[in-house]
């Protein structure tokens, strides 16, 4: 079997190691265009002209969670069968989430930057705590499902969410009261998402959905950009709708929008959610041992 990888770099190495049991392995800089199969990670787009240079591909190997970058009417029309590793990352997400709460609530870079200028507990940037507030999660997966657990550690009055794909009973296992999105819009003090990109989702939040939530609100987008209207949110934030927001993903990654480095109630990162040596690589073992599963 030919197996050609591309973002090599970004596949953990134990899972080239079990590919090159399985066949030849070749990196994205190989020219050939007869392989059986094709491994990608995150900014490789699988669309139908992606797929005419590949005749013979059978699987698409997608190492991490999301298939938002995989034309799956394209795998399909062609039977392509398509492999990933969802869950994998779930734990390394749902930690990035709860410490991104801890930091706006508790106003910690305020803080670390007026030490640095000599000030001595400022107390104009003193914080709140995470007990007794409602949080409110979108989309409740693996991930979702997490972040409730972690979240309910802290106290937490209560959490509530939102998931057609779960009916109240199967969310109840999970400590999460099923709600409506405006009741989550309107009530939570904490909103996170974590909803795949799709037509239906795409800028889902928007500045409408600004003017329902609390004054206090905070709001955590570790799920995919594009999602919240990014110009709303910096409309939002310096209107102060909300109290703050953090971002892990972009509309245009990796080449931001460089007016969201300008506020200062609002936290990003460089799409890391996912980025721990544990969740690295189980996302990649685990895809390439489904992968090993089905074509050995």
């Amino acid at each position: 079997m030919n197996i050609k990888v591309f973002e090599k770099a970004e596949i953990h190495p134990k899972a080239i190691v079990l590919l090159r049991k399985l066949g030849n392995v070749f990196d994205e800089s190989d020219n050939s265009s007869l392989v059986d199969a094709i491994v990608v990670r995150t900014y490789t787009k699988v669309t139908d002209e992606f797929l005419k240079k590949y005749p013979n591909v059978r699987f698409v190997v997608r190492v991490g969670v999301g298939l938002d970058t995989i034309d799956i009417a394209a795998c399909k029309k062609r039977d392509i069968q398509i492999i990933h590793s969802p869950g994998s990352n779930a734990n390394a997400v749902s930690e990035l989430v709860v410490l991104q709460a801890l930091l706006l609530k508790r106003k910690l870079f305020d803080q670390i930057d007026s030490l640095k200028k000599n000030t001595w507990r400022d107390r104009t940037k003193i914080g709140t705590e995470i007990a007794g507030n409602t949080i409110g999660i979108i989309g409740c997966g693996a991930i979702g499902q997490l972040v409730a657990r972690k979240f309910a550690g802290f106290d937490t009055g209560k959490i509530i969410g939102f998931d057609p794909s779960f009916t109240d009973e199967e969310l109840n296992n999970f400590s999460i009261v099923k709600t409506s999105l405006s009741e989550i819009y309107k009530t939570a003090d904490i909103i996170t998402l974590h909803v795949p990109l799709t037509p239906e989702t795409r800028d889902m939040i928007t500045l409408s959905e600004f003017k329902l939530m609390k004054k206090n609100c905070i709001l955590i987008n570790t799920s995919r950009g594009g999602i919240v209207n990014e110009q709303d949110l910096i409309q939002a934030l310096h209107q102060k709708l909300i109290r703050g927001a953090a971002l892990d993903v972009f509309e245009n990654e990796p080449e931001i929008n460089r007016q969201l480095l300008n506020l200062d109630n609002l936290i990003l990162t460089p799409h890391i959610g996912a980025l721990t040596e544990e969740a690295e690589e189980a996302m990649s073992v685990e895809a390439v041992e489904k992968f090993i599963s089905v074509a050995a």
